[in-house]
């Protein structure tokens, strides 16, 4: 994080500072960077960092993702019907964590879709937190839609937003930010 005000000088110099810039939850889903899973951050240590990150952002100009939550109607476009994602081999797949993962490739390119592929595709696209009693009964499921529906398609395991962890924090800050315009 130290680097990151020299990374947005450079695109500055570079003319690249109307750029949209997200910093986006890298997380070790599928073993595939060995030794590297200590060096990821938890969702809790994520949300803190991403606040943190967005305020070097704002003292910088750049346009950034809002800190002031939003409801959404998906959590990301895995579980979006016309999201598809092409790896280099012409497999298809919904998420990106799944690229190199043929079996969880919901088709190709160059030939017909399988019915196993098929499956694959609605796993994504049927996921629905409204279906987990946990999130139902939690205050921030407008906003954070269940979490990835990769954790939950591949592991089964639930994965909450960073909204969970910095919610009241990001308020104040965004109440302050429009109290002072």
């Amino acid at each position: 994080m130290e680097h990151i005000p020299e990374l947005l000088n450079l695109f500055k110099e570079q003319g690249v500072d109307t750029a949209h810039v997200h910093f986006g939850h890298v997380k070790d889903i599928n073993d595939t960077c060995d030794g590297l899973s200590e060096t990821c951050l938890s969702t809790q240590d994520y949300a803190i960092t991403s606040r943190q990150l967005t305020k070097i952002l704002e003292n910088n100009v750049i346009e950034h993702d809002p800190i002031y939550p939003k409801t959404k109607g998906i959590y990301c476009s895995a579980n979006a019907l016309n999201n598809m994602i092409i790896g280099p081999e012409g497999m298809i797949y919904k998420c990106w964590n799944d690229i190199g993962f043929e079996e969880r490739s919901i088709g190709h390119l160059m030939e017909p879709t399988t019915p196993k592929q098929a499956a694959f595709d609605h796993k994504y696209v049927l996921y629905s937190p409204f279906d987990d009693k946990e999130c139902i009964e939690c205050n921030v499921l407008p906003i954070c839609m269940g979490g990835c529906p990769a954790d939950q398609v591949i592991s089964g395991k639930k994965s909450c937003d960073r909204w969970l962890y910095e919610m009241e924090e990001n308020m104040l800050e965004s109440y302050e930010r429009m109290t002072k315009q």
